[in-house]
């Protein structure tokens, strides 16, 4: 049985489908939620290996053309806990349908990521991150391997208190007071914006924290 963790209420040219990697974790995971009294038992989301795979085309055409599988992808991703963004659809795939539909950013959606570490007091960012723990609550870095040192592989995650919820997942989930959440998996929702130099999440209120038996 793992340490307990708490569950804290917490998209270039057509060469971008080729940069989405399939969130595939092969080992067994529990987490525990807040709402929950005893841990349960969890298997990460995982992706397939193609994006049209899980949208299926119209019935009167044969396919989906490049702009309506883009649209179709982030429609579906992210919509739930059990379907959430990778941090490469993040970095990639989200600012493309943002700018088709002239927008900034989005709320409510899920992204899932490894914690790799922190980007220190007064940065400002994503390229100043430390792949470590160290003393800072306000935010974390996350990417789709724990093994990640590489930083444009990775976005931030700001840790706020604006809110009950927003407290609870900062308090839990900062490599200051929680330096052993470092390499976990974690599922954040909150707002898809700018942060840090490169779309990242912001607001967030819900998280849960997958730790490997």
């Amino acid at each position: 049985m793992p340490t307990n963790q708490p569950h804290l209420k917490m998209t270039h040219s057509k060469t971008y489908l080729s940069c989405l990697v399939s969130l595939c974790l092969l080992l067994f995971f529990s987490c525990e939620k807040l709402d929950v009294p005893t841990p349960e038992e969890e298997t990460p989301p995982t992706k397939n290996d193609s994006i049209e795979t899980p949208i299926p085309a119209p019935e009167d055409v044969d396919s989906l053309t490049e702009q309506e599988t883009l649209i179709a992808y982030v429609e579906y991703y992210g919509s739930s806990e059990d379907v959430p963004y990778s941090v490469k659809d993040v970095l990639y795939v989200v600012p493309q349908y943002l700018e088709l539909y002239g927008a900034t950013g989005f709320p409510g959606r899920h992204v899932g990521g490894y914690i790799v570490g922190h980007i220190p007091k007064n940065g400002r960012n994503i390229s100043q991150t430390i792949f470590s723990a160290g003393d800072v609550e306000t935010n974390l870095v996350i990417a789709d391997s724990p093994d990640e040192i590489d930083y444009s592989n990775c976005i931030a995650i700001q840790l706020s208190t604006g809110s009950k919820g927003q407290k609870e997942v900062r308090e839990g989930l900062n490599l200051s007071a929680h330096p052993e959440n470092l390499g976990k998996f974690v599922i954040f929702y909150g707002q898809v914006i700018k942060y840090m130099g490169v779309f990242g999440l912001k607001n967030v209120s819900d998280a849960i924290i997958y730790t490997e038996e």
